[in-house]
């Protein structure tokens, strides 16, 4: 065997050569077997085969075997920029008959590459429908060449309009009637020449947040004594009632007052949405304060999730917010009720009285803190599962003060 000759093409490409020789006496075949070894840097594998192919010689024939290892032979998987990238530095290129056979080797050095270009998108404000807002884009060249013809584009949601205001900016509007969500936004940049573009995406969320808690509201947790199939709170067909809510002075609108800290109760008549079920929605709540108190309860479960505090200036703070199920006793309650309406027969724990349960539960004032020095704008509620077996367990929000 002669030993392999590397030489770098325009197009960044090693050629390995070898010439096998059959010096026995008896016709054979031979596998001829490429092997790379990255730098150490790569954090790569010692060998990566490459190619290999199969030989058939008579005695004393000789044949040359080349194997062509492109650009992406010498590449390693950027997660960041998720593309391919080359790697400066020495590498080793071994031909022999085995994994474990020395072989022949030649080195190849890398002085530049193009590495892996990438586009950075930051986090977003909070953006109400109607609102236009400009996102910047952010080129990362971690090579060692400059890029060629970059070209930078945004898309949003469909029907987004997206205006470019510069090479790598953008206004976006987020259309009247937008329904509160997160929205997914991907830069697309495109790099290198005609023969050799790169391409690299990222994403970021736009958050549409909910007005206020009213718009939010997605369960209907009170019903009047005669139409107590009108709502469901827990997945079991059980509600509040209208009637004993209005004995303790819960009434739509009226102020419920828990250790001095008002509460506003909803403005929903019964049978009507009422409460939000929390699964990670952002509302808009305004003002300043220390603490941001929620009147709450959990059904079918306690259950626990992070809450996010979003603030003006773009930053945010997180706690946990637990919350005691409204079955059970144990926990200090702000309001406790005799009876619930029961559109199932069950009354786990408690007397079946027509469509009354009368089983107590509870209410209660739940807080997290909030920095008093920022200006709350918004709060991510809990993410909770909304369906395991047997009912709904989740956090319940039927108000909230910042105090």
């Amino acid at each position: 065997m002669a030993g392999p000759d590397g030489t770098l093409t325009g197009q960044r490409a090693v050629t390995a050569s070898v010439t096998v020789t059959n010096t026995g006496s008896r016709t054979g075949t031979v596998t001829p077997q490429a092997y790379l070894r990255f730098p150490t840097s790569a954090g790569e594998p010692a060998a990566q085969l490459k190619g290999f192919d199969r030989v058939t010689l008579a005695p004393g024939e000789s044949r040359r075997v080349s194997f062509a290892l492109d650009q992406r032979a010498f590449s390693v998987y950027e997660p960041a920029a998720d593309q391919w990238k080359v790697r400066t530095g020495a590498y080793q290129i071994r031909i022999a008959d085995s994994a474990t056979d020395p072989g022949l080797t030649r080195q190849v050095t890398v002085t530049t590459t193009a590495g892996a270009p990438r586009v950075a998108l930051p986090s977003l404000p909070l953006a109400d429908p109607g609102r236009t807002i400009t996102v910047a884009a952010q080129f990362v060249n971690d090579g060692t060449q400059t890029l060629v013809a970059p070209d930078a584009q945004l898309t949003g949601p469909a029907g987004w309009p997206v205006r470019p205001t510069g090479p790598s900016r953008w206004e976006v509007t987020v259309p009247v009637g937008t329904r509160p969500d997160s929205y997914r936004l991907t830069a697309t940049l495109t790099s290198g020449a005609p023969e050799h573009r790169a391409t690299s995406r990222t994403t970021t969320v736009l958050t549409v947040p909910y007005p206020d808690l009213a718009a939010a509201a997605n369960h209907t947790g009170v019903t009047t004594d005669d139409a107590v199939a009108s709502g469901d709170l827990d997945g079991r067909g059980h509600t509040l009632s209208a009637t004993e809510l209005a004995a303790h002075g819960v009434v739509p609108g009226a102020t419920v007052n828990v250790g001095g800290v008002p509460f506003t109760w909803p403005t929903a008549p019964p049978g009507q949405p009422d409460n939000v079920g929390a699964y990670g929605q952002t509302i808009r709540v305004a003002g300043s304060g220390t603490t941001l108190s929620f009147l709450a309860t959990s059904t079918s479960a306690p259950t626990a999730g992070r809450v996010v505090v979003r603030y003006a200036n773009g930053t945010t703070s997180e706690a946990f917010l637990r919350a005691p199920d409204w079955w059970s006793a144990g926990a200090v309650p702000a309001v406790t009720f005799g009876y619930v309406n029961a559109a199932q027969p069950l009354c786990a724990g408690g007397v079946l009285d027509g469509t009354r349960c009368r089983h107590d539960v509870r209410l209660y004032a739940l807080s997290v803190p909030v920095d008093p020095a920022r200006q709350v704008v918004a709060v991510t509620l809990p993410t909770l599962a909304p369906t395991p077996a047997g009912g709904v367990a989740t956090i319940h929000v039927f108000a909230a003060t910042l105090h």
